[in-house]
């Protein structure tokens, strides 16, 4: 059981090559507030519960017509309810491994009982300033991140592109609620 008060993280850019002599700027800032995660298992069962309060994304960007880009927008009788908002996210995937692999023919199999996502109605406000910032930062990172992930698909012996198709591992699930 892990119960965290939040997490933040920042999408920072250096400065094109253009404008190398201006400093990196803060793109964006990421916060999950009130996570709280949840695992048990057995030799029959495997059970993982996630949910996480907020999810917020800030433009950092000066000027910023929407200061807020991605935040949940909850309903009035949701906040009636109770003392506090339900999560924002909320994750639960339950598994059955007991006689699965036996009685679907091999080991790569996997049965799932419940797979259940919520997530909350979220709001996005987003301007054209941001938007074209992370376009250029996504171009950018495509060029920076190429040799990296060529070099571990290398290093996994994996091909980055299969010369022939593989067989995918098999999941049933039993109920998907999302």
């Amino acid at each position: 059981n892990v119960q965290l008060a939040g997490i933040g993280i920042s999408l920072v850019d250096r400065a094109p090559p253009l404008y190398r002599p201006l400093e990196p700027r803060e793109l964006l800032y990421a916060r999950l507030l009130g996570i709280s995660a949840d695992s048990t298992s057995s030799d029959l069962r495997t059970s993982v519960e996630l949910s996480v309060q907020l999810v917020q994304l800030d433009n950092q960007l000066p000027n910023a017509a929407f200061p807020v880009l991605l935040t949940p927008c909850w309903e009035e009788r949701e906040m009636r309810d109770g003392p506090s908002a339900p999560p924002a996210l909320e994750l639960l995937l339950r598994s059955n491994s007991a006689g699965v692999a036996s009685r679907m023919g091999g080991t790569s199999t996997r049965m799932y009982e419940a797979v259940w996502l919520r997530v909350q109605a979220l709001e996005l406000k987003a301007d054209t300033l941001l938007l074209r910032s992370l376009l250029l930062y996504a171009r950018s990172m495509r060029s920076r991140l190429a040799r990296p992930v060529d070099a571990l698909l290398s290093d996994l012996a994996l091909p980055s592109r299969p010369s022939r198709p593989t067989k995918p591992h098999k999941v049933y699930l039993r109920a998907l609620t999302i």
